[in-house]
Parts: C-alpha cells; sequence; structure tokens
C-alpha cells in the first residue's frame, strides 16, 4: 500500500516518509498499471529503507535531549551566526532584495521569540568566516556578542513590512522563506559545519527569486556553492542525530 500524489510533474517518483509510510508521486495521466510496477520494482530499496528509518527511531529515541537552556543559548547563538551569513550571501545571491539592503544596526534581539530585522556586522566582525565544527561551542557567540548587541542603541526607522530573521525549534525544517521575504531556521544549525549553515542559508535566500525547487532555482545555488551537494549529503546522514536531541 502507497500514498498515491497526482501533479502535472513529468516522472514517477518514490520515498518514505518520516512515519515510514510509502508515498509516490506520479503525473496525472499516469495509468495505475505503471504507477504499481514502479513501485513493485523499488519494493528492495523500500523495504531496507524502512528498516534503516526504523534502526534511527530506537537509536534517536536514546539520544541525549537538548535542555530549554540549551535550546535558549542555541537560539541566541543562531541569532548572531545566521544573520551574519545573510549579511554575507544576501549581496551575491539576492542583491535587489531588502536583506541586501539593510544598514545600520538595531540588534532588538528577543531571545525567546528570536526575531530581529537590521544588520548586526558591526558586533560580529569576521564570524561568518568561523572554525567551528560540527559539535562546535557556541559560548563566545552568545556571550559578549550579545551583549554588545543589547547594549547598542542606534536605532534607524524600518519599513513595517521590512521582512524578519526568525530562530526557533523546528522537528523537520532547517529553514524556509515565505513569499515576503521572512526568513526563519533552526537553531540547532548551531550544532551543523560551518559550510552546512552557509548552504541552508544560500538555499532559502534563492528562494527569494525562485519560489520553488526548478533547475533554475538549483542553478543560482550551485553559482554561489558549487559543491552545495556535499552539505545535503551531510544533513541526509546527519540531520536526524540533530533532529534527536530535541525533547
Amino acid at each position: 500500500m502507497y500514498n498515491l500524489i497526482r501533479s502535472k510533474r513529468k516522472t514517477i517518483s518514490v520515498e518514505i516518509t518520516e512515519s515510514g509510510c510509502v508515498q509516490v508521486r506520479a503525473p496525472k495521466w499516469s495509468p495505475m498499471s505503471e504507477i504499481d510496477a514502479f513501485v513493485l520494482s523499488h519494493e528492495k530499496w523500500i523495504r531496507e529503507r524502512q528498516a534503516k528509518m526504523a534502526i534511527q527511531s530506537i537509536q534517536d529515541a536514546w539520544t541525549p535531549k537538548l535542555t530549554k537552556s540549551e535550546i535558549d543559548d542555541l537560539k541566541a547563538a543562531a541569532l548572531v551566526d545566521l544573520r551574519a551569513r545573510i549579511d554575507k550571501w544576501a549581496p551575491l545571491v539576492a542583491p535587489g532584495s531588502a536583506w541586501a539592503k539593510k544598514e545600520d544596526p538595531e540588534p532588538d534581539a528577543k531571545l525567546g521569540a528570536t526575531t530581529v530585522q537590521l544588520s548586526i556586522w558591526d558586533i560580529i566582525s569576521g564570524r561568518a568566516d568561523g572554525t567551528e565544527d560540527a559539535n562546535g561551542s557556541t559560548e563566545d557567540v552568545a556571550g559578549d556578542k550579545i551583549s554588545a548587541a543589547r547594549t547598542n542603541k542606534r536605532r534607524r526607522n524600518t519599513d513595517k513590512n521590512s521582512p524578519t530573521l526568525t530562530i526557533g525549534k523546528q522537528k523537520s525544517l532547517w529553514g524556509s522563506c515565505d513569499s515576503v521575504g521572512n526568513l526563519r531556521f533552526n537553531c540547532l544549525l548551531m550544532l551543523a559545519p560551518e559550510s552546512v549553515r552557509d548552504y541552508v542559508v544560500v538555499h532559502e535566500l534563492c528562494h527569494l527569486k525562485y519560489m520553488n525547487h526548478s533547475r533554475a532555482f538549483w542553478h543560482a545555488v550551485s553559482l554561489v556553492l558549487p559543491k552545495y551537494r556535499v552539505q545535503i549529503k551531510w544533513l541526509k546522514e546527519n540531520g536526524h542525530k540533530l533532529l534527536a536531541r530535541l525533547q
């Protein structure tokens, strides 16, 4: 049994959802006989994938969970680190966007909701090219630099429709971008390598121009990060380990 989703796509694909169910996507005009044959031809892969996911689920259940305090620290660190990466990549990826034009910092960071609208380059000079590893500490980011942000009193007028940056603790998404340009990232990215954080930021910034995953979208990503598939592979192989750390 499988869940079938028909659309205007040209090919048939099969995937295993987080719950272990088989989900098939197929063109509107594909006959059921063709779809059934496709699924049957991938039966071995489906069973192996489901078994692997079952094992992962058991392993994840034993993964140490992050405390609320640790999550808050990750949010604080992500607020600084990911905003620096947006400031770094936006002029290249989306030069005409509001994110590429933001100036004169007003770091009014509420670390619970963690929403910020303005640049903070002045307090994190050089942070975007750090050397933190996949299990790197966040204390240096969340400490003095956050304090510096809080004490910075400079202000500028901001358009009410200006896009926002939000840091959350999503259980499945690493980042998202809506039609307004609002960006949302997962605080668990602070436990991932620097290159992975760069990839996720570039990925979402490319959605400012392409609200899809078309060839044009992936071409835009590759122009900035030619080896982006390495980061995708890392997330596929290790992402579940990070997500498992949420309560």
